[in-house]
């Protein structure tokens, strides 16, 4: 049983304790003073509680921590010039706090430290110079406050200060132990550096999204081997084609290269990384066709994202290939032909995504199986038929539906409601004729119904008596005959 309340003041007298721990016990209340009195304390973790107050001024005098954990509380105030005396630390985190004010430029004295973790506090200032020449730290976090500066470096294996205010460009990397580099959601600014794999050898986590960098996509990423996660995300790269040496990341697990600027076509080698688990190219330039064989070298795929780009042709029927497939984006394009059947066959598929395209023909039956899907895209295509019969008994978890700007006609089922999930359903502007479902009154959580610009009339002897049931926000739009 996990203990609660307060820290009594007896602690003081536990002079003999070498540990600890009292993560997770429902702790309140500032942090006691008498815990100062531990002089032969090691180990502290005070970690997932409800703490207050400030950090106290003499927390230095625990002179012999070489772990002290704090993260996970409401502590506020500043990070306490005492921190100097921790010779023997290795480990400090007090992540997700409240505190504030700079990093003291004595923490480069605490020469054992190999982990080091404020991120999600409200620190500001100048990153010290002093921290990026301790040789024995391994691991800085300091996302999510506001600090600036960066200086060379050390023989980091982790550095994390996304969500900051740095500034300025990247300088030469030189670094054989770094392995993940994290800098997104910054104000950083020039030309990548032309080592940035080869400066960085291990790296196996580049991200950099989110910031103001220019000039050309380094082609250079043959030389990252180990690379398994890169995201260069909404920045101002030079107009230009992917750098094709990004297919020989045969490590590769997650692309996100979303609004850089890319043209021209999808490097076919892109293809052949059996590891990829996610590709997002949204919002770039990018034109030309889907190979044929796209899916053939991808078994691990599960997010395919391509929306607001230039490309044409047919969606691959060996799209049915990448059955882990979850998320698939294809919207915003100019795709023809018929949506191949195989993609009824994902039965992972929560997201389908396949709107204001070139698309024509029926809509295989099976994509109204797929049982996880949530979100249905096909808005804005010619696509054509009879909505099946019994369309909503296999999307138990559909939560919107948009089929609009199409062409279907018929009926609209009334089995439509078995998909109980429904909060917004989008029919308008197709050629749906018949009596509008009064079933509609049994989807508890709809919020919006749009099935204007139709055939559809109303049965006057139910008054459309289903409106009173649906939840507040309903959206119809009458154009009926």
């Amino acid at each position: 049983m996990a203990l609660q309340g307060t820290i009594s003041p007896q602690l003081g007298n536990l002079s003999f304790l070498l540990v600890l721990d009292l993560q997770g016990n429902g702790f309140h209340g500032e942090l006691p003073r008498e815990l100062l009195h531990l002089k032969r304390l090691k180990w502290l973790d005070l970690s997932y509680n409800d703490f207050v107050g400030d950090i106290p001024l003499r927390i230095g005098d625990l002179s012999k921590l070489q772990y002290l954990d704090l993260g996970y509380n409401n502590i506020v105030g500043v990070i306490p010039q005492s921190i100097s005396n921790f010779s023997m630390l290795e480990y400090l985190n007090w992540k997700s706090n409240f505190i504030e004010g700079t990093i003291p430029h004595v923490i480069g004295k605490l020469e054992r430290l190999r982990i080091l973790d404020v991120r999600n506090n409200k620190l500001s200032g100048i990153i010290p110079s002093t921290i990026f020449n301790m040789s024995s730290l391994q691991e800085i976090r300091l996302s999510n406050n506001s600090l600036s500066g960066i200086g060379d470096l050390p023989q980091l294996i982790t550095l994390n200060l996304q969500y900051n205010l740095l500034t300025g460009n990247i300088l030469m990397l030189n670094n054989s132990s770094l392995q993940i580099l994290d800098l997104g959601f910054n104000n950083l600014s020039g030309i990548l550096p032309s080592n940035v794999c080869q400066g960085l050898p291990n790296l196996r986590l580049l991200y950099l999204y989110v910031n103001d960098f220019s000039g050309k996509m380094p082609n250079v990423w043959r030389y990252c081997k180990e690379l398994v996660d890169l995201e260069l995300s909404f920045n101002n790269f030079d107009k230009g084609p992917m750098p094709a040496d990004i297919g020989n990341l045969t490590n590769l697990q997650s692309l996100y290269l979303t609004s850089t600027n890319l043209e021209g076509e999808i490097p076919v080698s892109l293809f052949n990384i059996s590891s990829l688990i996610e590709i997002n190219l949204d919002g770039n330039h990018l034109n030309g066709t889907l190979p044929g064989e796209m899916c053939l070298q991808l078994p691990q795929l599960e997010k395919f994202t391509l929306f607001g780009n230039r490309l044409e042709g047919t969606i691959p029927r060996s799209i049915g290939n990448c059955t882990l497939l979850q998320i698939l984006t294809l919207q915003d394009n100019f795709f023809s032909g018929l949506i191949p059947m195989e993609i009824g066959n994902l039965n992972q598929l929560q997201f389908l995504q396949l709107g204001n395209n070139s698309l024509s023909g029926y809509v295989p039956s099976n994509v109204f199986n797929i049982s996880r899907l949530e979100n249905l895209h096909l808005e804005l295509n010619s696509l054509s038929g009879m909505l099946p019969s019994n369309m909503g008994l296999g999307l138990p978890n559909l939560q919107q539906l948009h089929m609009y700007g199409n062409r279907f006609v018929g009926n609209i089922p009334n089995s439509i409601s078995n998909a109980s999930n429904l909060v917004i359903i989008d029919l308008s502007s197709n050629e749906f004729s018949g009596v509008i479902p009064n079933s509609f009154g049994n989807l508890r959580d709809l919020e919006s119904l749009v099935i204007g610009g139709n055939n559809l009339t109303i049965d006057e002897s139910l008054e459309f008596n289903f409106l009173t049931s649906l939840t507040i926000g309903v959206f119809v739009v009458h154009e009926l005959n």
